[in-house]
């Protein structure tokens, strides 16, 4: 058993923890639109909030498996401003943390 050395228990190659080390780095990493910087595009995995939230979204287009662009990220101070294809959104800051994204390659 060779350990990872970082104290997290993972082992190296030799044993079953590198399968799970492995699988963990292939994986997207899921994070809130609000924590997204400038210039990046994404792709939407998931909205938590409610129905109303949802309902919300969905009407102004952003849905499950849409990309979009962060063109300023206003963090707490501001919205949001999102382009998807021709269309731009202006988004508060709680409902872009309600909204989780990947971020494309």
């Amino acid at each position: 058993m060779v350990a990872c050395g970082t104290g997290c228990g993972l082992q190296g190659k030799s044993g079953r923890g590198s399968k799970i080390l492995e699988e963990a780095m292939n994986k997207p990493l899921v994070q809130p639109l609000s924590r997204v910087p400038r210039g990046k595009k994404v792709t939407v995995v998931a909205l938590t909030g409610g129905r109303e939230f949802q309902r919300r979204l969905v009407s102004m287009g952003l849905n499950v498996g849409c990309e979009i662009e962060i063109v300023r990220n206003g963090g707490s101070g501001g919205p949001t401003l999102l382009a998807t294809g021709e269309t731009r959104l202006a988004i508060g800051h709680g409902m872009t943390s309600g909204i989780m994204v990947t971020i494309d390659p």
